[in-house]
């Protein structure tokens, strides 16, 4: 009877190990073709790509997310030629954060999500920025906050702080001189990042630096 139940376990952890390295692997491909994405439609054809690896995995919270970031960036590009198209995608972001948002258990992942939901309203705002500048900005930061307290070492949080901080205008709180200390609290937590390969977000170092740059 031992020898039947130690088969069982030996089984089962073979099974669960083999998933594992089915989804790693779907992940990295995915995560590679995200790399070499360019256009609004190789980003949307990104998001896709992770929406059916969320399928397949709905314990997950990852594939979802990078779903939601991938539609997200298709809508800025977009939004340079098509703003109706743009905001349909950042619309679809939504959706896709939306379906993820219950998947997540630590909270340092929360934080992340709460990052990207924060980037969601700056693409919402770039449709009307007069107007939906008034009203969304005090959630961009509420969700930044939220971020930045749940995981203070979160780069991306500082960054999209910095970035939102930067395109505001003086009279409130914003401009370069302002969004510069911000920046460089996620240039140093970029740094401090390990270098090895992860499926964990690692997206938004080089727009920092970019956007230092501009300043000095």
């Amino acid at each position: 009877m031992k020898k039947v139940i130690l088969l069982l376990v030996s089984l089962a952890i073979g099974y669960l190990a083999t998933a594992q390295d089915q989804f790693t692997g779907a992940m990295g491909a995915a995560l590679g073709q995200m790399g070499a994405a360019q256009k609004s439609d190789d980003f949307v054809a990104c998001a896709n790509t992770f929406n059916r690896i969320a399928a397949a995995e709905p314990e997950q919270w990852l594939p979802g997310y990078y779903a939601s970031y991938n539609m997200l960036i298709a809508g800025f590009i977009a939004s340079e030629k098509d703003m109706a198209k743009a905001q349909g995608y950042m619309d679809e972001a939504q959706k896709l954060l939306n379906q993820t948002t219950s998947r997540v258990k630590q909270i340092e992942d929360m934080s992340e999500i709460a990052t990207l939901q924060a980037y969601i309203y700056t693409g919402k705002v770039i449709e009307d920025p007069m107007t939906l500048g008034q009203q969304l900005s005090p959630k961009v930061f509420q969700e930044l906050g939220k971020a930045i307290g749940m995981n203070p070492n979160n780069p991306r949080a500082h960054y999209i702080k910095g970035m939102y901080t930067f395109n505001m205008p003086d009279f409130y709180g914003g401009g370069a001189a302002n969004a510069k200390p911000i920046l460089e609290k996620a240039k140093a937590l970029y740094d401090a990042q390990p270098a090895a390969m992860t499926l964990n977000p690692t997206w938004g170092k080089e727009q920092n630096e970019e956007l230092l740059k501009s300043i000095k």
